[in-house]
């Protein structure tokens, strides 16, 4: 079966996880003070969560003999906080889950194909699972004040 509404949607979500702020943050530097790099570890563990999910989808579509986009690049704005501090970068990352959980929750309304549901639903998951761990991090983990 062809369906192709699908199958862009998919492109679109592929898209969007691959560069996605989570996937920037792990490819950039975010200052992190001694005794904190186990958060950043736990980010950069939550991004190579979503890096093998996009891959997951980017699978499926050339299983399906259909070409697998080009992620593109990093939204220029993202590039606002490059080397910020991690307590900084934390509730960004945040808000950005909060958004892409709620897209992905819209976007699988219109999936007719029911792997593609069964394999967006895992994602959904995850980062609905992603969005609470990064909660609770932002959380231990206030921005402070610079003096």
């Amino acid at each position: 079966m062809n369906d192709k509404p699908t199958f862009a949607l998919i492109e679109s979500i592929f898209r969007r996880e691959s560069r996605s702020l989570l996937q920037y943050i792990r490819d950039s530097f975010p200052w992190t003070p001694r005794g904190e790099q186990d958060v950043l570890a736990q980010v950069h563990q939550m991004a190579d969560e979503q890096r093998a999910e996009a891959a997951t989808l980017a699978q499926f579509l050339a299983r399906k003999r259909h070409t697998v986009p080009y992620s593109g690049s990093y939204p220029t704005s993202f590039t606002t906080i490059n080397y910020a501090a991690l307590d900084y970068v934390l509730p960004r990352l945040v808000a950005d889950e909060q958004r892409g959980v709620a897209q992905l929750e819209k976007d699988l309304a219109g999936v007719n194909l029911e792997e593609a549901q069964r394999l967006l639903t895992a994602l959904l998951e995850m980062k609905r699972q992603h969005l609470k761990r990064l909660g609770e991090l932002a959380a231990a983990h206030p921005l402070t004040a610079v003096r």
